[in-house]
């Protein structure tokens, strides 16, 4: 059987799961086995994510970076990346029994609603690798006057997105590196190789925002790899004010070593977000933001300011 989840579109044998282990070939019918289970379930500030240019889409009144969310995410991710912040939940532990939190996708809402919050991020681990239950999430939100944010690393199938675009309100994905050296850096640091990588991911961040929707997008910059380079930098704002528009919210984020990328020699300056975040506005981009502290969109633990201390 054929997954058509995310841009992988793996083909699946009889008993046999995905690349992301998520969903499984049972006689014929593919199941997602963690349908409901999730990894965390928190309120977090939208700036988190980051969003910072979100408006209710109702009022078109912009929301405070402080606005709270009710962060969920699930487990597996259809990349491996080496510097991952979020390792813990982009592979599935052998304890996943143990360690998920079950809820139904009623009582998602149903917490939401009684903490008053207006807003369900998805966020974490990748949704594109969990479609079914971000669309039946996302229908009882819009169907209960609240908005959904889908934080993503823009992989998903167009199937996958035209099935949620009607119920997602705004999307932050990644832009990992620059149109000329994207590939390789997809292929090398995300293990996400499917010929034109790049290009078909950016096509899915041009097509979200052709149908009218909030996009904000953001990059890591990692010293010595490609994201960090004035050329990845200099044709990623010019592919955005080209294709996107000059107003487009870009966020440089600095990268915390992490998982197999855990040399200290590897966090990110600030004066390098500082400058790079000068370049993209030289180019004529009028909302790029540099993230300079620890307050990257990872999972937490309870006792744990963020995963990137």
């Amino acid at each position: 059987m054929q997954c058509l989840a995310c841009l992988r579109k793996c083909l699946i044998g009889n008993q046999q799961s995905g690349f992301c282990q998520t969903r499984q070939n049972i006689n014929g019918k593919l199941y997602a086995l963690y349908y409901g289970c999730f990894s965390g379930i928190r309120v977090e500030p939208l700036k988190s994510k980051p969003f910072l240019h979100f408006t209710d889409p109702r009022t078109s009144q912009l929301y405070d970076e402080n606005e709270l969310t009710l962060s969920i995410g699930g487990y597996g991710c259809n990349f491996q990346c080496q510097g991952c912040q979020n390792v813990e939940v982009s592979t599935i532990p052998q304890n996943v029994s143990g360690l998920a939190i079950m809820r139904t996708l009623q009582e998602i809402i149903d917490e939401a609603k009684d903490k008053k919050i207006k807003i369900i991020a998805f966020t974490w681990n990748e949704p594109a690798i969990m479609p079914e239950m971000v669309l039946e999430i996302a229908k009882l939100a819009q169907a209960n006057n609240l908005h959904t944010v889908y934080v993503s690393n823009g992989s998903l199938s167009r199937e996958h997105l035209d099935l949620i675009l009607p119920f997602i309100d705004a999307f932050r994905y990644d832009i990992k590196a620059g149109p000329t050296l994207g590939d390789a850096f997809y292929h090398n640091y995300c293990n996400f190789d499917i010929g034109q990588t790049t290009d078909k991911i950016l096509a899915n961040i041009k097509y979200t925002k052709n149908q009218g929707k909030h996009v904000e997008l953001l990059t890591v910059l990692i010293p010595g790899y490609a994201p960090s380079c004035a050329r990845s930098v200099l044709t990623t704002a010019r592919w955005i004010k080209e294709n996107l528009g000059a107003d487009t919210p870009w966020h440089l984020a600095k990268f915390f070593p992490a998982h197999k990328l855990n040399n200290p020699s590897l966090k990110t300056p600030d004066a390098m977000i500082e400058h790079y975040v000068q370049l993209a506005q030289s180019m004529g981009l009028k909302n790029v933001h540099g993230v300079l502290d620890k307050g990257c969109d990872c999972i937490k633990s309870e006792n744990q300011e963020s995963c990137c201390s």
